[in-house]
């Protein structure tokens, strides 16, 4: 049977920013190889496998080379499909087991918080070779059992920094996160993270890397939420709130990519699916949307501008459009059902695009 594997873009209000990581939703084990090979296949900085457990799911993160203990976007993506494709109620928790313990995830009007440990740094000597490589001069440098994080004097540094990959590859960790406090009134701090030991060179956004930062940052600016800006190429928002041993990593997702693995020597012909359990995926992914559909109606009823309302109406009207091409084939005969599929996929792609754009204009 084919895997269905999903691309998101995590701790991303839009598609090709943030972090993108693999998303696979498993119903069985696998043989113990075959995860590594698919992450390398999908040669993502991490990818995610899903499978139900007692009381939640089993999760683990692989990059192209190694599995990982810990991995925040990837989480958060992970939550994001749950909530999307209606494995999980937008009301529901999700619950993940994995090598760090319990992990949970709340949806809060399309904002994913995540409940992770805490892993501050502790200050040590910085190993030889490492500021070398990173071609810096680090004002604070700590270690946690992950990470080494160097904070450096000013958000150019970070910004500026470009890596001898050949030497930092030689560092004794998972992974090296460089820090400095901001410049701007939205953010509390930057960073940027480097693993090219575990096969990333750099990752994009780095939601463990803040398990480190965030009880970091929250000592020296004696605040307990802050904002974190992590300066790559891609860029991304991370909400920080550190709470004794755990620290809530807040963000969005945006998927942007669903495909099929084929196994090895398996046909290429689609997978059937019966008429009632299309349909009931449908309607039950259907509903869960139109949750969001009416939360943005309401705010678009707040605003007066007329950009807001044109916006919320093509919201609305592709949303009839879809409801009754989906009732259209509830009530279709198990013959015809099949020809009345391709338009409401048109349709709900439509739909998605209008909902995208319409939560884009309240964020702008």
């Amino acid at each position: 049977m084919p895997v269905t594997i999903y691309q998101v873009d995590a701790f991303a209000q839009k598609p090709f920013e943030g972090n993108p990581a693999g998303v696979c939703l498993l119903r069985q084990d696998r043989p113990e190889a075959w995860y590594q090979q698919v992450a390398s296949e999908m040669n993502l900085s991490e990818t995610a496998f899903l499978r139900p457990g007692e009381e939640g799911f089993d999760l683990r993160w692989f990059t192209p080379l190694e599995e990982v203990d810990l991995c925040g976007h990837a989480t958060l993506a992970s939550a994001h499909i749950l909530w999307e494709t209606g494995e999980l109620g937008r009301g529901q928790e999700a619950r993940f087991h994995t090598r760090s313990g319990l992990l949970t995830a709340r949806l809060d009007e399309g904002r994913i918080q995540m409940d992770f440990p805490s892993e501050p740094p502790e200050l040590c000597d910085s190993p030889a070779g490492l500021a070398e490589a990173l071609g810096v001069q680090p004002i604070y440098v700590g270690k946690n059992r992950f990470d080494f994080l160097l904070e450096v004097e000013s958000p150019a540094q970070v910004r500026a920094v470009s890596p001898d990959f050949t030497r930092l590859r030689e560092i004794q960790c998972r992974g090296v996160i460089v820090t400095a406090a901001s410049d701007d009134s939205d953010h509390d701090f930057v960073s940027r993270f480097f693993a090219p030991a575990a096969g990333v060179d750099e990752d994009p956004v780095t939601g463990s890397a803040h398990c480190c930062l965030g009880p970091y940052w929250a000592g020296k600016l004696e605040r307990q939420r802050l904002i974190g800006l992590q300066v790559s190429r891609r860029t991304g928002r991370v909400e920080v709130e550190v709470r004794g041993d755990r620290v809530l990593l807040g963000g969005e997702a945006v998927t942007v990519l669903r495909c099929e693995l084929l196994e090895a020597g398996e046909s290429e012909e689609p997978n059937v699916e019966s008429k009632e359990n299309y349909g009931q995926r449908m309607r039950r992914q259907f509903e869960q949307w139109s949750l969001k559909i009416d939360s943005l109606a309401s705010r678009a009823e707040r605003h007066a501008q007329d950009g807001y309302q044109t916006v919320a109406r093509e919201m609305g009207a592709k949303r009839q459009l879809v409801s009754e091409r989906l009732s259209a084939l509830e009530s279709s005969s198990s013959e015809a059902w099949q020809d009345l599929k391709p338009g409401l996929e048109d349709a709900w792609n439509d739909l998605r695009q209008a909902v995208e754009k319409a939560a884009s204009r309240f964020r702008s």
